[in-house]
């Protein structure tokens, strides 16, 4: 009887446990917007942009963008290396399509420079380079 009491016992502290919230998963690329025109107040932010994702911030002027880090909380393939900063290229598009380019691609040791004066942040595209 006593062997019971306690399967019962524990069988009812198991199933009202609550089991912890799943952390989501996350594969970012954390940009600084770079806002250095050549007259004009200077200024800088980080903003996270998720990758394969074409990504708009409003009322954000820049001059150039350059890869501060990333934030990846998606396992690897198996077989596959964790992706680094170093695997990331970058590109600013003047569209919501990605048809117009506006600026060069850029990578975590390339910045990008957009204008010498203050423009739209416009569109960003960051994904991992493919791999031979």
């Amino acid at each position: 009887m006593k062997t019971f009491t306690i399967a019962t016992v524990a069988a009812a502290l198991a199933s009202s446990a609550s089991a912890l919230p799943k952390q989501p998963t996350v594969a970012r690329v954390n940009l600084m917007a770079l806002n250095h025109p050549v007259s004009g107040k200077h200024s800088q932010q980080l903003v996270p942009i998720d990758l394969a994702t074409l990504t708009h911030k409003d009322n954000l002027p820049i001059t150039g963008f350059a890869i501060d880090s990333i934030s990846v909380t998606v396992p690897p393939a198996p077989g596959q290396q964790a992706i680094t900063k170093d695997d990331i290229t970058c590109q600013r598009f003047q569209d919501q399509w990605g048809t117009q380019r506006g600026s060069a691609a850029f990578t975590s040791s390339k910045n990008a420079s957009v204008s010498t004066n203050s423009v739209d942040f416009g569109y960003v595209l960051c994904y991992v380079n493919p791999t031979a």
